[in-house]
């Protein structure tokens, strides 16, 4: 799954290793090397932002290398080893821990991003994992905007044999979550995993929806869930998301469906927060712990 990330980078280690057979690696040599893998980069799904700081943090480092024949090769993996962990090394959340501490408060969970990310699929995944854990979980059928949203929901919590809270198409949502928190409190739920209307760039009367859900409900945990196809896009998207409600970790999906995995750099290096989990197929329990050290071995 990480076949255009891998290639590149192989690319860019083998490179350098064969020019510090020979000699140390200048910053004029390193930028050639460079700019011959960063589009290959870019293609794979790796934003600008996060390329440019890859570059400048390698270039400190093997610029001017100093290092015995004999252990260059080591040298150069074990650099970009590091550097790579450092860019996808992100905050842990234990999710089953944190729902403990509420100590019999329902804990809140809302689900954001923009249309067809798999936002519906990562709530009944989520809910579905948590029950295995012992808890009693409510879904929130809040995306009441698309067509059949509400629909899609119900279906997937009655897959995952999770009750649910509705209300008919175009309600509020910050309304259905409050309801859906509310029947958790009488009824001992544990968790409150709620569904939200996807948003996109240039529709703004969502995104003041998606604040007042916020504002309105207090969630604990504010999800923002990426496709793994979205590209260079997922830069923007965890900025856009971030800066309109501070979200608190995300969710990386489809990434059983694409070769480039880059967009995995481009979100830890961005968000800077816990990655959740990846989504990996349409099974409720088609999805990976999020382990960057396992990466970095799958791709150099």
């Amino acid at each position: 799954m990480w076949k255009e990330l891998k290639n590149p980078l192989i690319s860019f280690k083998e490179k350098l290793i064969k020019v510090l057979l020979e000699e140390k690696i200048t910053e004029k040599k390193f930028e050639e090397i460079f700019d011959e893998v960063e589009i290959k980069l870019y293609s794979a799904g790796v934003s600008y932002g996060t390329c440019k700081e890859l570059r400048e943090c390698l270039k400190r480092k093997i610029v001017d290398l100093k290092v015995p024949r004999g252990k260059r090769e080591k040298a150069v993996f074990n650099i970009m080893r590091e550097e790579l962990l450092r860019i996808l090394q992100t905050p842990e959340i234990d999710l089953p821990s944190e729902v403990g501490k509420k100590g019999g408060k329902p804990y809140v969970i809302i689900f954001v991003g923009f249309n067809g990310v798999g936002k519906s699929l990562s709530v009944a995944k989520t809910a579905k994992y948590l029950k295995e854990k012992g808890f009693r979980v409510l879904i929130a059928a809040a995306d009441t905007f698309r067509a059949a949203g509400i629909e899609q929901m119900c279906k997937y919590a009655e897959a995952v044999k999770v009750q649910v809270v509705k209300q008919r198409r175009g309600s509020d949502s910050a309304a259905v979550i409050y309801d859906a928190i509310e029947r958790a409190r009488t009824k001992r739920f544990d968790v409150v995993c709620a569904d939200t209307a996807g948003r996109a760039h240039s529709n703004e009367n969502l995104l003041e929806e998606l604040k007042k859900v916020v504002r309105v409900n207090n969630p604990d945990l504010k999800v923002l869930v990426i496709d793994g196809l979205a590209g260079n896009d997922a830069e923007v998207q965890c900025k856009f998301f971030d800066e309109a409600i501070q979200v608190d970790c995300a969710v990386i999906t489809k990434i059983d469906a694409t070769d480039k995995g880059g967009v995995i750099l481009t979100v830890a290096n961005t968000l800077k927060k816990p990655i959740l989990f990846l989504g990996c197929g349409q099974g409720y329990m088609d999805f990976i712990r999020y382990e960057p050290e396992k990466i970095i071995e799958e791709i150099i």
